[in-house]
């Protein structure tokens, strides 16, 4: 993870440190449980994980002389003006395998730098009202064998002054969010394997986060000052949860909940996943 990070693989190969210990998992339960008739479904699923682990290990392989390159394409950037009378805005990111980042603030409306893989980025933006409606789409080629050797890279700032709606769908992504400095009424995110770290302030009185991923690991920070209901649709997950009682099958909440001034609604849904959700 340190190589990619300083851009000396590219963002796809942390989906292979994911996937080897869930294999090995997977085989031990088939040495425990083989003359059972249930001890042949670890195989099969073994047998998928060992297949995409094998498919990124081909991908590197033919394309051994460009693993050390992030982006052949020029970096692009965009940007929005923040209008005298803008009151709120939404946000939408539809883009495939890749590593998306937020962090900071601006004194714009929002700006963005990105890499793109294949295809390429558009940038749209739509005053409706006193709201302003942006979209960062991904066009082209964004679809298929998501283990690229080369994936995008999006890093996003957003003006703290007025409430925001975010709207994420990926590929199999890492993504790095730390909305503490930001007015976050609402965020939904959409992803496939995925590597999430989210960070959550306290700016708006009420957020709503909703988070559907395939296999992953992911990783939420709530301020202690802020109250958490929590619904949790994670049955094969690993779950830690400090903080939190649990009030119904698969609901948690924090033992403040009916007495803060400021909440945080979570709703996760994962396949097999390590999901932590703590308070700072």
């Amino acid at each position: 993870m340190l190589l990619e990070r300083f851009g000396l693989l590219p963002s796809q190969w942390y989906v292979f440190g994911m996937l080897w210990p869930l294999a090995l998992i997977l085989l031990g339960v088939w040495v425990l449980y083989r003359k059972r008739w249930f001890g042949q479904i670890p195989v099969v699923l073994l047998g998928l994980v060992c297949a995409c682990i094998l498919g990124i290990v081909v991908d590197w392989i033919a394309g051994a002389g460009e693993v050390f390159r992030i982006n052949p394409r020029e970096e692009v950037k965009f940007s929005r003006p923040l209008g005298d009378s803008t009151t709120r805005g939404t946000f939408r990111l539809e883009a495939g395998a890749g590593t998306y980042v937020v962090e900071g603030s601006t004194d714009l409306l929002f700006d963005a730098t990105v890499h793109a893989s294949t295809g390429h980025f558009v940038f749209d933006a739509e005053r409706i009202a006193e709201s302003e409606d942006l979209r960062l789409l991904q066009e082209g080629r964004r679809s298929g064998w998501v283990f690229s050797r080369i994936g995008n890279r999006v890093r996003a700032r957003f003006n703290p002054t007025i409430p925001w709606d975010l709207r994420i769908a990926t590929g199999a992504s890492r993504m790095d969010l730390d909305l503490s400095l930001l007015r976050i009424e609402r965020i939904t995110i959409e992803s496939g394997v995925s590597d999430i770290h989210l960070r959550l302030g306290d700016k708006a009185p009420d957020v709503r986060c909703s988070i559907t991923a395939g296999a992953s690991s992911i990783r939420i920070a709530i301020p202690a000052s802020s109250a958490c209901e929590l619904d949790a649709d994670t049955p094969l997950s690993h779950k830690d949860f400090r903080g939190f009682e649990k009030v119904a099958e698969g609901r948690y909440r924090t033992e403040n909940f009916g007495t803060a001034e400021k909440k945080v609604f979570l709703t996760l849904e994962a396949g097999i996943s390590s999901l932590s959700v703590t308070r700072y």
